[in-house]
């Protein structure tokens, strides 16, 4: 039995007395005998914090600290690893028996960087349904497990790390990095993990899905086959959702992202669908133009009132106020003579392809 590597688990943790004892027991109650165990709270208010207390004989280190969510923390987690691999079994999931580790483990995987198993998917503490992991043939179309059924060397997770700018699916963007730069995986048809259904996914699955299809765009250079991918269609099957917004808002970004990468952008419009896009953007936005707006700086970008336009350089500019884009971009060619080739507007009436 190859026990002499070390295997780091980490588990993110932001108030959750509810579900993190399970959590923890199925980590220390594994028959592996070398597991280093990291727990990164983001400063719970609840009782999260005794229950961490509670176990902390069997716990490697801890801390609790305000940090900027979950990738932060998870990068924290992997700047203090030590093990030759590592898991991240979130507050809320475990391990699928008390052997699992040991059972990965027992053989030899010099060859491989990833090691990729099944899920069971948990509700109301019923496995619903069982998840293989699929081969690395898929992940043209889709992602082939789950971050907690993954087992990833510590060299390039330490190389690479998760981008923060991405609030939910920066997992699979590092599984895209590790495949794209040629890390070998290693997939096994067993469960490794109890994944619990109303975790923080399930309740941000259409910002999730609109997020999965930026990230594949950003490795895809055919369109079809961003189309293609699962991330695209999980976000298009809510057309008759309140969100339908989300999937022509991402249709337009990812018809318009090469040029968005490599250009200046202002953006027209201070709500909701500027903040959601604009983590991907900040690089290249230099100003948010609104009609509330006074001259003001906040960080790198400046926010101001788009009579003031012309006091700018961009390339592009992008209407985010979804309702009026012809009312605005009538008021930004007729009024304040901006080159309608330089406008771009995420509108409801664009259906893709």
């Amino acid at each position: 039995m190859n026990n002499a590597q070390k295997i780091t688990v980490i588990t993110i943790t932001y108030n959750a007395e509810k579900y993190l004892e399970k959590t923890i027991q199925s980590v220390i109650n594994q028959d592996y005998a070398h597991i280093e165990y990291i727990i990164i709270d983001g400063k719970s208010s609840d009782g999260t914090v005794d229950i961490i207390k509670k176990y902390e004989k069997n716990i490697s280190y801890w801390i609790s600290e305000a940090d900027g969510g979950i990738y932060y923390a998870m990068n924290k987690g992997i700047e203090v690893a030590t093990g030759s691999w590592v898991n991240f079994m979130n507050a809320g999931d475990t391990f699928a028996s008390s052997n699992t580790i040991s059972s990965i483990f027992n053989h030899d995987l010099s060859d491989y960087d990833v090691i990729c198993g099944g899920v069971n998917i948990i509700e109301n503490d019923e496995i619903i349904f069982y998840e293989p992991a699929q081969s690395l043939d898929v992940m043209e179309k889709r992602f082939p497990c789950n971050h907690q059924s993954m087992f990833t060397r510590i060299d390039p997770l330490k190389r690479y790390k998760f981008n923060t700018t991405y609030k939910i699916a920066s997992d699979a963007d590092l599984m895209m990095k590790l495949y794209y730069n040629g890390h070998k995986f290693k997939f096994i048809d067993i469960p490794i993990a109890n994944y619990l259904k109303e975790g923080f996914w399930d309740e941000n699955y259409v910002k999730a899905y609109a997020e999965l299809t930026y990230i594949v765009s950003t490795y895809k250079e055919d369109q079809n086959d961003i189309y293609k991918h699962t991330a695209y269609k999980g976000l298009i099957k809510f057309d008759n959702n309140p969100n339908r917004y989300f999937a022509d808002l991402v249709n337009r970004l990812i018809q318009e992202v090469d040029s968005f990468r490599n250009s200046s952008i202002a953006l027209y419009g201070d709500g909701n669908i500027t903040k959601f896009i604009l983590p991907f953007l900040n690089r290249s936005v230099k100003v948010i133009f609104d009609i509330s707006i006074d001259n003001r700086i906040e960080g790198e970008i400046i926010k101001d009132n788009p009579k003031n336009i012309h006091n700018y350089d961009f390339e592009k500019i992008v209407v985010t106020v979804l309702g009026r884009e012809e009312e605005i971009i009538k008021y930004l060619v007729e009024q304040l003579h901006v080159n309608r080739s330089k406008i771009v507007a995420f509108d409801l009436s664009y259906k893709g392809n």
